[in-house]
């Protein structure tokens, strides 16, 4: 499991993740869950990446899908395209991969193509376009999201966790006034869902908030990577993860 927290705003893009991976036994033909045990797997993933100067991608659910989106844009995109010509690049991408035109791919890629239409996967684009909006698209409905003009009129955000039925409401707590629109203050609005989230569902959570911080200056965009690990709050607030 994972969890997504995406901020668009003017100037920046902030987005968190966590970097559990968990492994469960799934029915070969239907990929169902055949049963609610699962274990965490050995390894970590970083569920947030790069992808050109001005854009970051951002997969969740099965971990062979989003390590073959990422292996294989890495090799279509150039460093200077723009939030627009990314979505249509992995448009294009997931639609040769599953109309098998695409050669060359490992048995975990094959399996990757197969569990696609799961909706156990899911997948965000968020940058800036070449006029400078910034936006969010989402990968499986194709859906763009751009920075309202008019920013008092709000700005694109998405939460991506274990709780999809209620994703609306933890994403009320980083609607902010105005005024008070800042970086530091998307940052600690987003480490309080996380920590919230990943102690109520700390089997598919993990504590760590890794955060990736695009900016614009002037002309160009610098990334920032940082983490906060919750388990402070946990220890300041007298509660065990």
């Amino acid at each position: 499991m994972t969890l997504i927290l995406g901020v668009t705003y003017n100037d920046f893009i902030l987005v968190s993740s966590d970097s559990k991976v968990v492994e469960r036994y799934y029915d070969g033909e239907t990929f169902e869950a055949e049963s609610d045990t699962i274990r965490e797997a050995d390894f970590k993933s970083e569920k947030v990446i790069r992808i050109a100067d001005k854009v970051l991608l951002s997969t969740s659910g099965w971990y062979f899908i989003g390590n073959l989106l990422e292996k294989k844009l890495r090799e279509l995109v150039n460093k200077n395209n723009d939030l627009i010509e990314c979505a249509n690049i992995i448009k294009d991408l997931i639609s040769n991969l599953k109309e098998g035109k695409v050669t060359g791919l490992s048995e975990e890629d094959e399996l990757a193509i197969k569990l696609m239409n799961s909706k156990n996967f899911s997948g965000y684009l968020f940058g800036f376009t070449h006029s400078g909006v910034t936006g969010l698209v989402d990968v499986r409905t194709e859906n763009f999201i751009e920075m309202p003009s008019d920013e008092r009129k709000g700005y694109p955000s998405v939460i991506n966790g274990p709780e999809p039925e209620h994703d609306f409401q933890y994403r009320k707590a980083f609607f902010l006034p105005v005024g008070e629109r800042t970086i530091e203050n998307f940052v600690e609005r987003m480490v309080f869902v996380h920590a919230h989230l990943s102690k109520k569902h700390h089997e598919l959570v993990s504590t760590d908030c890794n955060f990736d911080l695009l900016q614009r200056n002037g002309d160009h965009f610098e990334h920032k990577k940082f983490i906060i690990d919750t388990i402070d709050i946990y220890e300041r607030l007298g509660l065990k993860p």
